[in-house]
Parts: structure tokens; sequence; C-alpha cells
């Protein structure tokens, strides 16, 4: 399965909306009201859990996590990383 697709099936499930609702250009923190704080340490928990990565504060800022697809490269680049 694609990055970009498990990566909308893990917000789906943490922001309670389908899947389908994520695409390339979707944007995410500051977007959307319920990507607060809490849903944020969550999504990195489960992106740890399930692409089997490490991420670290320094790995990543606010940019990380402003659409999919800038979520998806950085995803795919720490899965590279490894």
């Amino acid at each position: 399965m694609e990055v970009q697709q498990r990566l909308a099936e893990i917000l789906g499930e943490i922001l309670a909306r389908p899947a389908q609702d994520f695409q390339a250009d979707t944007l995410l923190l500051g977007a959307i009201a319920e990507f607060d704080s809490m849903a944020l340490m969550m999504l990195i928990t489960e992106l740890e859990l399930r692409f089997d990565v490490d991420l670290q504060d320094a790995d990543f800022d606010a940019e990380t996590f402003s659409d999919m697809a800038n979520l998806s490269e950085f995803i795919q680049k720490s899965i590279e990383y490894v």
C-alpha cells in the first residue's frame, strides 16, 4: 500500500473523517479544526508504529504537517532512511 493511502487512513481514524477526504493537496495543520496539538501527537505516535520509524522533534516542523503532499514525502524519506 502506498504511503499516501496509508497516511490518509491514519488521518481518517484520528480525525474521524473518511480517508477519501485526504488527497495530496489537502491542507492539514491550521486548516482542519480537529487537527489540533492532541491529534498531532496521536498522528506522530501512529506514524512511528505503522511505518516503523523513529521520529524526533528535530526531524520535522510545521511545514511537514501543512498538507498531505509534504507529510507523505516526509514519511517516505523517513522510511528510506531506516
